[in-house]
């Protein structure tokens, strides 16, 4: 196959980390700098239903990116999309809900934009290296491999490499994707207790 088949839904995986974790820890960050969440907080919301009211513009927008990015894969790159589309842009929501929540997390953990953005950048780098995006993971040592196994991205790429070049059907890819929507849930439920 292509090179550019083989990574470009790769990148996409790395560059929706990039955009939408940064984004998300940052505006908790501000909101803490400014002291409108504790504002927020004393109000009637629920701890999840705040959390989520932070999410939706971060997720709307992450999908926005998604698709320009999807579009970039077609057109310019023609990477044929083998399977299905709808699989394709649902398994993409999921990752970007993964990824918002974990963004909500380094946000509830950092003191300022600075630290934010460092321990952003402590998920990217590893979710590079350790996913498959660059090296095959079944080549990696036990311990880079189970490091892989705890990124949204490392499923992610696994997604999309099934569903765009191989066009597989929802049995084939099922397990990363119920992995992926565990994640989420999981990051969600914990930014939220946060």
């Amino acid at each position: 196959t292509r090179a550019p088949n083989f990574y470009v839904p790769g990148v996409i995986g790395v560059v929706l980390q990039i955009g939408t974790t940064v984004a998300a820890a940052m505006a908790l960050v501000r909101e803490r700098e400014r002291g409108t969440l504790e504002q927020l907080l004393v109000s009637p919301l629920s701890r999840s239903g705040l959390m989520l009211g932070k999410l939706v513009p971060y997720l709307c927008i992450g999908m926005a990116m998604a698709v320009i990015l999807f579009l970039i894969m077609r057109f310019v790159f023609f990477v044929p999309i083998e399977g299905s589309v709808v699989a394709m842009m649902f398994s993409t929501l999921v990752y970007v809900f993964a990824l918002l929540s974990l963004g909500l997390v380094v946000g509830t953990k950092a003191e300022n934009q600075m630290q934010a953005l460092q321990m952003s950048m402590v998920f990217l780098l590893p979710s590079v290296f350790f996913s498959g995006f660059i090296f095959p993971r079944e080549t990696m040592p036990w311990i880079f491999y189970a490091l892989g196994a705890l990124f949204p991205t490392t499923y992610f790429i696994a997604l999309m490499r099934a569903i765009i070049l191989r066009g597989a059907n929802f049995f084939e890819y099922w397990p990363q994707l119920a992995i992926l929507i565990v994640m989420s849930a999981l990051l969600f439920a914990f930014c939220a207790s946060r």
